[in-house]
């Protein structure tokens, strides 16, 4: 690409911002459906079937320039639909550490992974979304220090 003016850099940084974040974006995602996919290796319900509902609330938006600012989301939708609880109720008991409940049909609550705290502390203690974002600046032709 061939820079002439200030448009045409802001429009070069902009390109490379927005296809920075999203592999950072991706990295985020698969990392929080890993520890998902680790939740659901757990335990093995008898009492219902599972639907996967909760691996496909993991959602990622688009990017989207605000003003100078490129940002994107990764987060757990809770529009779930659960026969005896909510959505939110769901991701709360999963976010506590549990697999089922008595307020699910679960005679004994069944201890788990705490699919979002322990997924953003995992992104966290390893720097996965800076780390990545550095990485695919590097790999764009950037010096990152």
């Amino acid at each position: 690409m061939i820079i002439k003016n200030m448009t045409d850099l802001n429009k070069a940084l902009k390109q490379i911002a927005e296809q920075t974040l999203l592999e950072a974006q991706e990295e985020v995602h698969r990392c929080i459906e890993n520890f998902v996919k680790q939740y659901y290796s757990e335990y093995s319900p008898t009492v219902y079937q599972r639907t996967y509902q909760f691996m496909e609330s993991i959602t990622k938006t688009s990017i989207k320039t605000r003003g100078s600012t490129v940002v994107c989301e990764v987060y757990i939708d809770t529009n779930l639909d659960y026969k005896s609880a909510t959505g939110q109720e769901v991701i709360e008991m999963i976010n506590s550490g549990y697999h089922a409940m008595k307020k699910m049909g679960s005679a004994r609550d069944i201890p788990g992974t705490k699919v979002w705290d322990d997924s953003v502390e995992f992104i966290e203690k390893y720097n996965i979304f800076i780390d990545t974002f550095k990485q695919t600046l590097i790999k764009q032709g950037l010096d990152v220090i």
